[in-house]
């Protein structure tokens, strides 16, 4: 998972030296229009936001599980939880957190650079997803939609971590019941721009979320689950 979310930090270089190059067979591949409004945002906010540690983006993770138990025969949804909001609220002061203790930022920034490569029409057929469709299903109906492979494939490793990460800290919270299915949806947000109301601000803006659909959980080694666990206390605690 290490490996994983540092390969998203070489890929926001990787995008913003695109953004910045002039244009080339490389550039012409990855689109000026997704590379514009990837970039873009950071360029465009107001003054209030140039300050040194200002935030210009705002991206956040939501998990959710259904749980079944002795007490009900259907399984219980249970609310969305925050899991970027819990960890910023654990590195308050910490100028030096361990990469390990940004994942569910990280994770944020991969699956929104993921999502924002999709139309309306495709990102409504990631929304339908459930534990019925399976990794080659959906491959299959993206690229039907008119998706890329690169974008496609892009989409599944994202995906992927997060429906391991989601699973495994679910399952590090819930002692109740038997976790059946989960869920995540990934949100962003902006800073304002130099020519909107002065008077807003990242933190009065509204996320425009991407939902995911459902997964089946991932159940991971009991070593994996107990680490994990020890790592969810740490946020919780």
């Amino acid at each position: 998972m290490v490996c994983a979310l540092g390969a998203v930090l070489v890929v926001h270089a990787c995008l913003v030296s695109l953004w910045m190059a002039p244009n080339s067979p490389v550039r012409d591949v990855v689109g000026n229009s997704f590379l514009s409004s990837y970039v873009d945002p950071y360029f465009k906010q107001g003054s209030d936001t140039l300050g040194i540690g200002s935030n210009r983006i705002d991206e956040a993770l939501q998990i959710r599980a259904w749980v079944k138990n002795t007490v009900k025969a259907e399984p219980g949804e249970t609310d969305w939880i925050d899991v970027t909001a819990i960890e910023a609220e654990h590195l308050v002061g910490d100028f030096g957190a361990a990469r390990s203790h940004l994942a569910a930022r990280r994770l944020a920034a991969s699956l929104n650079l993921a999502m924002l490569q999709f139309d309306d029409d495709q990102l409504s057929i990631i929304a339908e997803f459930d534990q019925d469709v399976s990794r080659a299903d959906m491959r299959r109906q993206l690229l039907a939609a008119g998706s890329s492979p690169r974008i496609v494939q892009n989409f599944l490793g994202a995906d992927e971590m997060a429906r391991r990460y989601a699973s495994l800290w679910l399952d590090s919270t819930i002692n109740d019941g038997e976790i059946v299915a989960i869920a995540y949806r990934v949100g962003r947000r902006e800073a304002p721009r130099a020519d909107e109301d002065g008077a807003a601000t990242l933190q009065s803006r509204a996320f425009a979320w991407f939902d995911m659909g459902e997964r089946t959980p991932f159940r991971g080694t009991p070593e994996a689950r107990s680490v994990f666990k020890d790592y969810v206390e740490g946020r919780n605690g």
